[in-house]
């Protein structure tokens, strides 16, 4: 008789951090409002001839196209905002249309068109890092940008200005918004496929003798980062698995095949030490009697800090 059989969740204690692919989709339940006043430079009631809401800096200016309005800034600088964060966000989502004209590098690395960010804390100093903001140069129609950044620890406030700090060339900003993220609640990625399809052994390498049997396991396996030192027992269903494909290593490896839960697909991970895999699968006929013994074959582990690899199941 067959029987299936709660495999082997895989704890790997690692000192570096958890890269996970960049993820495509947010929900918007857990988005703030946009903090930017006037993000589509639509309003100007008093008809000055610069938006509503923004502070006046020398450099921009409300232009018109076919209708719509952006502002346009020229070198050396541009309007910045200093926004409150709210305890409970874990991170903010920027998205913006710019286009450049004519934008030429300084000779710092930072001396381009970008939508300028620092996280402060509450004294209003800079905290790190530096978020690796929305950027461009040379020449180039309208783009849509969106990145999600994740607030580190101490961030209180977040400043961020539409900024030009080419040595020439002009950028043009639209439709800018800024978003508070909160953590969403933990919760299952779904499965690809049903349980059956996706981890049956059918398709499995396998070496059967007279007295043993092997069966390889790789494929794809449910997966989900430690949230904490205190989170030595695996974390029953609903508690934020998602996916990961197995053999690969979530070691600083952008390739490999990641598909985040949305508890953890942007935020969150960054100081993730330690990451839970599991699976089920079906005991093959005529095991029954037989002593079953996992074994990992290959695991990655860092000398930098204590570390292990455990089988439950």
């Amino acid at each position: 008789m067959q029987r299936v059989s709660r495999c082997l969740f895989l704890v790997v204690a690692l000192s570096a951090l958890l890269l996970a692919s960049a993820a495509c989709a947010q929900e918007a339940d857990y988005l703030s409002e946009n903090l930017i006043p006037n993000g589509d430079l639509e309003l100007d009631a008093d008809a000055d001839g610069y938006p509503d809401g923004w502070p006046r800096v020398e450099g921009a200016q409300l232009l018109s196209e076919d209708g719509n309005s952006f502002l346009r800034v020229s070198p050396y600088g541009g309007p910045n905002f200093e926004l409150p964060l709210e305890p409970d966000w874990i991170g903010v989502t920027v998205r913006l249309r710019m286009r450049c004209n004519g934008v030429v590098l300084g000779p710092e690395g930072w001396h381009d068109a970008r939508m300028v960010m620092s996280w402060n804390d509450a004294d209003h100093q800079h905290v790190a890092p530096w978020p690796d903001v929305l950027r461009g140069e040379g020449s180039f129609g309208w783009r849509r940008m969106e990145r999600t950044f994740t607030r580190p620890p101490g961030a209180q406030f977040l400043n961020i200005g539409a900024s030009n700090f080419a040595a020439e060339g002009t950028v043009d900003y639209d439709d800018i918004e800024v978003r508070g993220k909160r953590r969403p609640p933990l919760r299952d990625l779904p499965l690809p496929a049903p349980k059956e399809d996706l981890w049956g052994l059918e398709g499995a390498w396998r070496q059967e003798s007279a007295t043993r049997g092997k069966v390889c396991l790789n494929g794809l396996w449910q997966f989900r980062p430690a949230f904490g030192p205190e989170e030595i027992e695996a974390p029953p269903a609903g508690q934020g698995w998602g996916c990961f494909k197995v053999p690969a290593s979530w070691h600083g490896d952008r390739s490999v095949d990641v598909r985040p839960a949305l508890a953890w697909e942007d935020a969150g991970i960054a100081d993730a030490t330690a990451a839970w895999y599991g699976r089920e699968f079906t005991v093959p006929a005529g095991w029954d009697g037989r002593q079953a013994v996992a074994a990992a074959l290959a695991a990655y582990e860092s000398s930098a800090s204590g570390r292990e690899v455990r089988l439950t199941g």
